[in-house]
């Protein structure tokens, strides 16, 4: 926005700076014509006196007096011109300075961040000498994340048979998505899933701030040797108190609490859904239409941190997917 503002702005004063360069040539030049044509610029009775009649004399002197005041009227342009053009160096100036200071701010929130991160990496060592306490929390969250995982599949399965005993009312046509799984949507849920999926690679990120601290897909364990781990999403720090944001539009299809994961959001977007857990409040209903970047939750704090975690998660059809090939690049 920020941005947007500044090349606004910049244009303005290009657009302002042209417009006073052409008022001063349109001037000059207007003055000069009318040096030539009165011969005499500075003396009104010998340019009056010079006439051949009467009625010339009039009509110069109406002339005269109608290019005068149109010369005046240039003048008042040109100021106006640049005062505006003073105006909107200020605003440019103004923006400048805001700019730098967001700057400021984002680059100091990267810090904080980036030393959350390290401190956990550095506990993860520190952890290495007690490995059967790592262990057990490894292990917690893995059975939080299987209990994430078949909530997700049940709430698939039960949805798909609802579709299916209401397809005979609505008239919903079987739709096979690319992982085999059948199901009856709508024609508003098709056209969901078609807008979804033709935002691949552009999606916002379902928090305004933050980093990715583990990604999706199988890894080896950062501390534990021969130890892998499997995430079905990514996993964000973020700022204490950030919001977490729906990344398209679709409908608020389960609310839940899940131990480990806290509250859990998962939308449905026709064929695909999305899945939005550890969050410290929920500000949608289920049920609820939402807009792509609706607000629907705060991210939970990190214990003993000054910032929040949260996991989010990308499915098709019954598979999940990895949401890096979904959101938009960040630099």
């Amino acid at each position: 926005m920020v941005d947007m503002n500044l090349e606004q702005t910049t244009h303005e004063i290009e657009r302002y700076e042209k417009m006073l360069e052409d008022s001063k040539k349109e001037y000059e030049r207007l003055l000069l014509n009318f040096q030539i044509y009165t011969n005499q610029p500075n003396d009104l009775f010998q340019f009056l006196f010079a006439s051949n009649s009467f009625n010339q004399a009039i009509l110069r002197l109406k002339y005269y007096r109608q290019y005068k005041n149109f010369l005046q009227e240039r003048i008042l342009l040109i100021k106006e011109i640049q005062e505006s053009l003073e105006t909107r160096r200020e605003e440019l100036s103004q923006q400048k300075q805001t700019k730098f200071q967001l700057q400021q701010l984002e680059l100091e929130q990267k810090k904080n961040l980036e030393a959350t991160q390290k401190r956990k990496n550095s506990l993860l060592k520190e952890a290495k000498k007690d490995e059967a306490k790592l262990k057990k929390i490894l292990a917690e969250k893995k059975k939080s994340a299987e209990a994430l995982n078949k909530a997700i599949r049940k709430l698939i399965e039960e949805e798909a048979k609802k579709a299916a005993a209401n397809s005979k009312k609505t008239g919903d046509k079987e739709y096979v998505s690319s992982d085999g799984f059948a199901t009856f949507y709508s024609a508003e849920e098709i056209k969901l899933s078609a807008e979804f999926e033709k935002n691949q690679g552009k999606l916002p990120w379902p928090i305004e701030r933050g980093m990715i601290s583990e990604y999706f897909g199988e890894h080896p364990h950062p501390v534990l040797k021969g130890i892998k781990v499997k995430s079905n999403g990514l996993n964000f720090i973020c700022p204490s108190g950030a919001t977490v944001y729906s990344v398209a539009k679709g409908i608020v299809s389960k609310i839940m609490e899940i131990p480990g994961m806290r509250n859990v959001v998962i939308i449905r977007h026709g064929e695909f859904l999305t899945v939005y857990s550890n969050l410290k409040n929920v500000m949608v209903k289920e049920g609820e239409t939402v807009a792509a970047l609706t607000k629907i939750g705060i991210a939970g704090e990190i214990k003993n941190e000054d910032n929040a975690e949260m996991h989010f998660e990308l499915w098709k059809g019954k598979t999940p997917q990895n949401p890096i090939s979904w959101l938009i690049k960040k630099e």
